[in-house]
């Protein structure tokens, strides 16, 4: 496919996401989530992006560091920091690759959305759900054009 076919993340990422500080409560970190029916939120520690924050995070599961964050995740979340749950090791995406790429990553690395970085800029944010939307209405569309096509030509 030649690159200008190609599908590109400036196409499909959020553009100017919601972020939350590491200083920033887990419970206003949840009702940012709530708000926006987003489910992750970069982290920006003045104006740099320090992690990434999920929905899954924000849960007391078994995933947490310890027993106290779980507990305190239950029962105080205004309490507990972003920076106790978020995730530090960043996995991002440019704004000229493709969709492939940014699908492939995430697949890798077993993430569900990337930020969309240009230098230490955060641009935006693409999710699985993003991708798998557009890819989904693109076959569709192409679908439509093959038998558009196959009426042009039969006639």
């Amino acid at each position: 496919m030649k690159a200008e076919n190609q599908l590109l993340v400036e196409r499909v990422m959020k553009f100017m996401p919601r972020t939350v500080q590491p200083s920033d409560s887990v419970a206003h970190a949840r009702a940012l989530l709530a708000d926006e029916r987003i489910s992750h939120l970069p982290v920006l520690s003045n104006g740099k992006l320090v992690g990434v924050v999920s929905a899954r995070d924000l849960r007391a599961s078994k995933r947490c560091k310890t027993h106290a964050i779980k507990s305190a995740l239950e029962t105080h979340p205004d309490r507990v920091r972003v920076a106790s749950v978020m995730t530090t090791t960043v996995h991002f995406a440019r704004s000229k690759d493709t969709l492939a790429a940014a699908a492939t990553l995430m697949r890798r690395k077993n993430v569900g959305a990337l930020p969309v970085m240009e230098g230490n800029h955060l641009l935006g944010i693409i999710n699985r759900s993003d991708i798998i939307a557009t890819l989904s209405a693109s076959r569709s569309t192409t679908s439509r054009s093959i038998k558009l096509n196959r009426r042009i030509l039969s006639s």
